[in-house]
């Protein structure tokens, strides 16, 4: 196998890592805490009045329809800040590693064993910060589970 080919490989264990957590929390929280937003939003329009004096305020309807909105677009900020930040620090490692690598092998090197040697240190690194950031999504479950769970009016 070629370098290209294991970082692929890491690559996709990565992806597939990120997306077996992003469907978890959404089918355990997300999707239920949507249902219970939209069935809110119907429940802000009350039974359907009888007289005009029984009518709620389009204030009052438009206020409730705002807060279960409010908590949707929260639990989506959380879970893309929650990604964002992820993302960074999986930047921030490979950053190391190329730094790394530049500091061992030098620069410019046109030895073409120093290159070599350059691109495995570099791969061997980029593969322990894919391991490491792969353990970090059950803490990052944890903590958008518990925000979304915290939205709970």
């Amino acid at each position: 196998k070629t370098m290209e080919d294991e970082a692929n490989k890491l690559q996709n264990k990565l992806q597939n890592s990120v997306d077996d957590m992003l469907q978890r929390v959404d089918r355990d929280r997300i999707i239920p805490r949507q249902k219970k937003a939209y069935l809110r939003m119907a429940d802000c329009f009350g039974s359907l009045p009888t007289s005009s004096t029984s009518q709620k305020s389009r204030n009052e309807i438009d206020s409730c329809l705002q807060k279960e909105s409010q908590v949707m677009q929260f639990i989506m900020n959380t879970v893309q800040r929650e990604m964002g930040e992820f993302q960074n620090k999986i930047q921030r490692c490979s950053m190391i590693c190329k730094d790394d690598a530049d500091a061992r092998y030098g620069y410019n090197s046109n030895n073409s064993v120093g290159i070599k040697e350059a691109e495995k240190f570099m791969h061997n690194c980029n593969a322990k910060c894919v391991e490491k950031h792969i353990d970090l999504l059950k803490s990052i479950e944890r903590k958008i589970v518990s925000d979304i769970d915290r939205s709970e009016p």
